[in-house]
């Protein structure tokens, strides 16, 4: 057997080791940090805190992005990503799964909500795009399986909030399952 079983699931709940595995990555000009508070509702979260989205000087895009690239080793045997969200101010979150700097899959826009949701997305309704290089903007193309996937992102900056936009996004339990299963 080449590789062992695919899991049902794999989650990332911030209350344990997760926290260390998961980085701010956001552009000079934006204000922003990331900390991984306790809550008496929800336990341990990763919280992004926008001051405020600012355009880059260079490209003038504006980034936050909460990244990880401890992903699992065939995230292409899961059909749906969830995740419990809340924020204030900011108005939405997209995922993007990277397969390299080149290739990229997103989602939809998810709606933050003043209170804890959990929002289950198709991973395929993912939209899957590529580009030549990194300077160049990114396009949707046909669809490939999401079977090496090298970096998960939360992002709330460009293409996802207006630049000036300020606020917080709680993030916890991102899972990554079947439709017919859940932890």
């Amino acid at each position: 057997m080449l590789f062992p079983p695919q899991p049902k699931w794999h989650t990332y709940d911030f209350d344990g080791g997760a926290a260390g595995q998961w980085t701010l990555y956001k552009n000079t000009e934006t204000r922003a940090t990331l900390s991984f508070p306790s809550r008496t509702d929800h336990g341990k979260a990763a919280r992004l805190d926008v001051n405020q989205l600012v355009e880059a000087r260079d490209d003038g895009k504006y980034l936050v992005n909460l990244r990880t690239h401890h992903v699992p080793r065939r995230l292409g045997g899961f059909e749906t990503v969830s995740l419990d969200l809340r924020g204030e101010g900011l108005e939405s979150l997209r995922i993007y799964l990277r397969r390299k700097d080149t290739e990229r899959w997103r989602s939809e826009l998810i709606p933050v909500t003043s209170t804890w949701k959990n929002q289950t997305l198709d991973l395929a309704n993912f939209v899957y795009q590529e580009r030549a290089s990194t300077w160049t903007d990114w396009g949707p193309r046909k669809w490939k399986s999401m079977d090496s996937v090298q970096m998960i992102q939360l992002k709330v900056g460009t293409g996802v909030n207006s630049v000036g936009a300020n606020g917080l996004v709680e993030v916890d339990n991102l899972v990554f399952g079947q439709k017919e299963t859940s932890p």
